[in-house]
């Protein structure tokens, strides 16, 4: 049995008390049975140090924690797939910067951007496929913006990629240069295309490195097929 420090020194002073008052009764002759009688009980005591004062119980603490880092897989990954292509620009001002969209592998505007998050592409019956990578998503697609008058056409047309195919021109490959054209539309360099605000791809549909738009710098895309995009 274990006994704290405190409970073991109330014990040592009612002892002292019982034997103070037999004393006084042999002073004055009286004979008398102490008003109680202590007993030490036969145990082996072992001293509890008193914790010091203000200290909390101490709180057990793990030893090691289990952390698990969250990726997210996006896309075809940063390895080129079979049958599909990066596409980059290959001059300055945006010199391997690559063909995308933010977020990655979603329909929205046609970007160039980061070899870290390049998308892969290919062209099929005159559409630019992009490669979702999970093998059941739907594949995106590149459209261009169509003139609002047929009489009248602006010096850019934007891009930006859907869930559905593009209705308006064609895509295709010249050697290893990304061309866009249309009836509709009369270029002088099928190839011709702009870097605009936000890095964002547009159809030139001027000559190539004329007149080119405040804001917008002269580009061709071209297609690269090495494993991995680099800058």
């Amino acid at each position: 049995m274990l006994l704290s420090r405190p409970t073991f020194l109330a014990f040592l002073v009612v002892s002292s008390v019982a034997e103070d008052v037999a004393r006084n009764d042999q002073a004055r002759g009286v004979e008398s049975e102490p008003p109680f009688t202590l007993k030490a009980p036969e145990m082996t005591l072992t001293l509890v140090p008193d914790e010091p004062y203000g200290r909390n119980p101490p709180v057990p603490q793990p030893t090691s924690f289990d952390i698990q880092e969250r990726q997210a897989a996006v896309g075809p990954g940063t390895t080129l797939q079979k049958g599909w292509y990066w596409i980059r620009a290959v001059a300055a001002p945006n010199y391997h910067k690559y063909l995308q969209t933010k977020p990655a592998v979603a329909a929205g505007t046609a970007l160039l951007e980061s070899y870290t998050t390049a998308g892969q592409f290919n062209v099929a019956d005159g559409q630019l496929v992009e490669n979702t990578g999970d093998g059941q998503t739907a594949p995106l697609y590149m459209w261009v913006e169509k003139p609002a008058s047929s009489g009248s056409t602006p010096r850019t047309l934007a891009t930006w990629f859907n869930t559905t195919k593009n209705p308006f021109g064609a895509f295709a490959f010249q050697g290893d240069a990304l061309t866009w054209s249309t009836p509709e539309v009369q270029r002088q360099n099928v190839a011709a295309w702009l870097v605009c605000k936000g890095q964002a791809l547009f159809i030139n549909t001027g000559a190539y490195a004329y007149q080119t738009p405040a804001g917008c710098s002269d580009q061709t895309i071209h297609y690269y097929n090495d494993a991995h995009a680099n800058n």
